[in-house]
């Protein structure tokens, strides 16, 4: 039972079913279930699945997602599943199927336990044109699925809808002349080849249970149901190749190179905005490709899941304008570089033998930052800006210290907070490295993934962090900067994502991370120079 004891069925769902899908009109819905329990039933006509799927998930529906288009016709209801890409987009659903998630009489057990007394059958729609559209205004009720879309019950009790029987079935059961019993045995002797070959794979296993089914009602001289289970079994056969494979290998091949050519598109932007991209996204392609051919469809499909979640996050880091090290780091670079190339010109003119240090630093930061890496960029003009004061400082006539004499404490505190940032990305910087040398990261296949993912780990820190910083570089109020700092001060310790991070980091690679206590001290001392300031 869900934790908020929602029903398992809402009542906008059954309305939905009732005044609309049992008449005809094609509704979107998708099935939450667990193993073969099924645990909700949410059917609506418009709008995006994930809002929807969020709120069931929220309310306690856990497990799978089964996303489809339900029609009807009276007491039948016909829960329509793509069986590919192409079917999916044009059904408006997120996703295809390659089998239904449960029987149909686990389906019809769960709708009758919510007082829904209909008859349901799962459907494969493996053609686009047979696709039903759930937005559909038309007044017009949806066409049946197609015939021989309907999903038999593996057990055998729920045999395909005669409706829906390939027109062999009728004229099998017809054909059987004044001695049925001999006609049932030659085309059993006629199929026991073919399965024979067809050994190893889905359909002849599935085959083969059909026709031991038919020898069972055959003995009972029940000949016109053993016709059926052979008509089904003929039809498992046809979708086989022989010893080397069948139809249930062909069909995943096909999907998963579908989805896998789905992808290129989005592959040839990225590449298109970086060149040095190529070599890394088509040997990714050329290895999901070889996977595919290999047969390996299970991990053809994690590795697609995994590319697609790749070429996802470097679509979005172009369109961000990121590189590798997230944009806080490119801000922050930016904002002071910008600060100090007027007073770097001031500080080469007021020391000529040092000029040419800091040329020498400037230009590194520059070449760094172009590179891509930002961190390094912006130690180096921490440094760079530390080197200026100390040659721009005037002295006090009273004693103190020089370097920061003509330091305002924000400036002092915006000094001290780079010094802070600069500190957490190098120790984010040793994590990664670290975590890409591990031996465990490295054999896996989809380490090139992960290593494109681990620049993403400097993004994990809370975002309040920016208004920190500008709240530092703009010249706010003190009291402006307090509260910013007080703000990333409690997002870094309710952070559980920092906090698991560093838990990894320490007990799993054996590095000392500890990012939370680097930054709380660093707001600490922010706060404590701004507060001597008011």
């Amino acid at each position: 039972m869900a934790k908020t004891e929602e029903p398992p069925i809402s009542e906008d769902t059954i309305e939905m079913i009732e005044s609309q899908v049992k008449k005809g009109k094609a509704r979107k819905f998708f099935l939450i279930y667990k193993g073969a329990s099924i645990k909700t039933l949410v059917v609506f006509k418009k709008g995006p699945f994930g809002p929807k799927i969020m709120k069931a998930k929220k309310d306690g529906f856990k497990g799978d997602v089964c996303y489809g288009v339900v029609t009807g016709s009276g007491k039948n209801l016909f829960f329509q599943l793509p069986a590919n890409g192409e079917v999916a987009a044009a059904m408006k659903v997120e996703s295809w199927e390659e089998k239904p998630p449960t029987k149909k009489a686990k389906l019809r057990e769960f709708l009758n336990g919510c007082g829904l007394s209909f008859k349901p059958e799962f459907n494969m729609i493996t053609k686009v044109s047979d696709a039903p559209d759930p937005e559909s205004e038309s007044d017009i009720p949806a066409p049946p699925p197609p015939p021989g879309s309907a999903v038999a019950d593996e057990d055998g009790d729920d045999a395909l809808p005669l409706q829906s029987q390939p027109e062999s079935a009728t004229a099998s059961q017809n054909s059987a002349g004044q001695n049925p019993t001999a006609d049932f045995k030659q085309r059993l002797a006629a199929l026991l080849p073919r399965i024979k070959a067809a050994a190893g794979t889905d359909a002849g296993d599935n085959a083969k249970q059909k026709v031991s089914e038919a020898g069972v009602f055959a003995r009972k001289q029940e000949t016109n149901r053993a016709n059926v289970l052979l008509d089904e079994a003929e039809q498992l056969l046809k979708r086989t190749r022989g010893i080397d494979g069948g139809d249930d290998d062909f069909a995943r091949a096909t999907k998963l190179a579908e989805t896998l050519k789905k992808l290129k598109p989005l592959a040839d932007r990225i590449i298109d905005s970086d060149q040095n991209r190529r070599s890394e996204l088509f040997d990714a392609m050329a290895r999901i490709a070889g996977e595919i051919k290999a047969k390996q469809f299970d991990q053809a499909k994690q590795s697609i899941t995994d590319f697609a979640s790749f070429l996802k996050l470097l679509s979005t880091q172009q369109l961000q304008g990121t590189q590798r090290e997230g944009a806080d780091w490119i801000t922050e670079f930016t904002t002071l570089r910008d600060e100090l190339e007027s007073r770097l010109f001031e500080a080469q003119r007021a020391d000529r033998e040092g000029a040419t240090k800091l040329s020498a630093a400037w230009d590194y930061a520059k070449e760094q930052a172009a590179a891509g890496n930002f961190d390094n960029s912006l130690k180096a003009l921490v440094r760079l800006e530390k080197a200026i004061n100390q040659i721009l400082a005037v002295p006090d006539s009273v004693e103190g210290d020089s370097t920061n004499a003509n330091q305002t404490p924000t400036a002092e505190a915006l000094s001290r907070w780079r010094m802070t940032q600069a500190k957490v990305a190098s120790d984010l910087e040793v994590f990664r490295k670290t975590l890409l040398a591990s031996e465990a990261v490295k054999s896996d296949p989809r380490f090139r993934f992960v290593s494109a993912a681990s620049a993403e780990i400097p993004n994990m820190l809370p975002p309040e962090g920016r208004r920190l910083a500008v709240a530092l570089s703009g010249n706010k109020e003190p009291n402006e900067v307090i509260d910013a700092a007080a703000a990333y001060r409690d997002a870094l310790q309710s952070s559980r994502r920092l906090e698991q991070l560093e838990q990894f980091a320490n007990a799993s690679l054996g590095v000392p991370l500890a990012v939370r206590e680097t930054l709380s001290e660093g707001i600490e001392y922010v706060e404590n120079i701004i507060r001597s300031a008011i």
